[in-house]
């Protein structure tokens, strides 16, 4: 059935992501392997490529000049090679709803503004949860019903997520304008992502957990191959899709141009994918037998987000500016976060020392 939130205890049995077969989905194939290992052996082969093409250039000089411009041609490619495989690192900032128990930062658009939900006490044996639009500092709730998740919020201000009355369960909604606009009511539903141009998805329950893309009026299922269960939680502006599915144990998925693709975080036992950005970069959670961390993914290089002094880190959403908001919990509960890349000089300076040495040594050997 539909879950309240992306929470931890989500993941159960400890399997590894399968990666023995291949299929094909809507006519295309279905990529069986972790994400992250295939771009890796993409850029190793392109750095190698690179070096057989500088040691053949250096070839055609004398022996003097050519152990000259080894030096810095070398440079040059560590500084390329060195930044694709540096982790970023990033400071941290808490985010807790005023009076709350616990506060769940759930999507950044790219204008900064972040949304979520928070749980309070509604009463002295009950506890209750709304949704929240952080915006410039300031917090503004998202009440819908009794019970308000805000999942998504796209450059528009548009925000999608789930609400639930006594039993009925939980169902979609679209917050557009001031205005709520339900979504799938005929089913157990929660909207966990929305584009700029309108898109869509989440998932929906009718027996069997099914995802779902919603352009607008109908919706189209989206159903992982072969697996038993596919909640998709973010589709960015190009119309690629990330979430998880049940196909041996618990993966993250993406869903692009009509192929499936797995996303394994290496060693880890289960992988959900909850955001992705317009560059393909994508955030989400791992657990394992090290414990549970949020993680970054660009270009198949894995980074790892974890929040100073916590027990779990969960990554949910990112922007175009590489802002990642998730979860982290310690001994007074869960709290939301912002996390800010920081840029990384040492490897730039590197790379503008190889460029400066190649420049001014091809003028040398030219004259």
């Amino acid at each position: 059935m539909h879950r309240t939130a992306p929470i931890p205890h989500l993941f159960k049995d400890r399997n590894l992501c399968g990666h023995e077969r291949s299929y094909r989905a809507n006519g295309k194939a279905f990529l069986n392997y972790p994400i992250g290992i295939h771009s890796l052996l993409q850029t190793a082969n392109f750095y190698f490529c690179l070096l057989i093409a500088g040691l053949r250039l250096n070839m055609r000089w004398n022996m003097k000049r050519s152990l000259v411009i080894t030096t810095p041609t070398f440079i040059l490619i560590l500084g390329l090679f060195t930044s694709n495989l540096l982790a970023l690192e990033y400071t941290f900032t808490s985010i807790d709803f005023p009076g709350s128990t616990d506060t769940w930062a759930l999507d950044i658009n790219n204008n900064g503004q972040i949304v979520g939900y928070y749980r309070y006490l509604y009463s002295d044996i009950e506890a209750r949860q709304n949704g929240f639009l952080l915006s410039g500092g300031i917090f503004s709730p998202i009440e819908y019903s009794r019970n308000t998740v805000a999942f998504g919020i796209n450059d528009k201000d548009q925000i999608v997520g789930h609400y639930s009355t006594d039993g009925t369960g939980a169902h979609a909604f679209l917050l557009s304008g001031g205005s709520f606009t339900p979504i799938l009511r005929e089913f157990m539903s929660g909207a966990h992502g929305i584009n700029n141009e309108g898109q869509i998805v989440g998932s929906y329950y009718n027996g069997v957990l099914h995802g779902f893309l919603s352009p607008g009026g109908g919706y189209t299922t989206i159903d992982f191959p072969n697996s038993s269960g596919t909640d998709p939680f973010d589709i960015n502006n190009k119309g690629q899709v990330v979430g998880y599915a049940f196909y041996s144990g618990i993966c993250g998925f993406l869903f692009s141009e009509g192929t499936y693709s797995l996303i394994s975080f290496p060693g880890a036992g289960e992988t959900g994918a909850y955001g992705i950005n317009d560059k393909g970069q994508i955030v989400g959670f791992s657990s394992g037998p090290t414990g549970t961390y949020g993680f970054m993914v660009s270009d198949g290089i894995f980074t790892t987000i974890d929040f100073p002094g916590s027990s779990r880190t969960f990554a949910f959403g990112i922007n175009n500016q590489g802002q990642i908001v998730g979860v982290y919990e310690n001994a007074n509960g869960y709290h939301g976060f912002l996390a800010n890349p920081i840029p990384e000089p040492p490897t730039m300076l590197l790379l503008g020392t190889g460029l400066v040495w190649v420049v001014g040594l091809r003028k040398k050997l030219n004259k």
